[in-house]
């Protein structure tokens, strides 16, 4: 079942936007089951949205050692909140 991916992360604007990039990067190179992706400012940080094939594709991707490397890379200050929904329909 496809699944809308809520990720709300406090910090810097500049620093998350730089990191966010770098993962943008290499989800578009080799993460295919990623849908529809949206970055937002938030007052206190960013909140990025996402559509996927399945809940397994995405916790495939946030396990794998690539993405844990870029995620370590960014020395995020807070650790994300992630949220995970069923999607019951969706338009583009």
């Amino acid at each position: 079942m496809s699944v809308f991916i809520t990720v709300k992360i406090k910090g810097d604007h500049a620093r998350l936007f730089a990191a966010y990039d770098r993962i943008a990067d290499y989800e578009e190179a080799n993460v295919p089951e990623l849908g529809c992706h949206v970055c937002a400012r938030t007052e206190d940080g960013m909140l990025v949205s996402g559509t996927w094939e399945s809940r397994d594709a995405f916790e495939q991707l946030m396990a794998s050692a690539a993405f844990q490397k870029i995620l370590a890379d960014a020395n995020l200050p807070d650790a994300p909140q992630i949220e995970i929904h069923e999607i019951y329909r969706s338009r583009h």
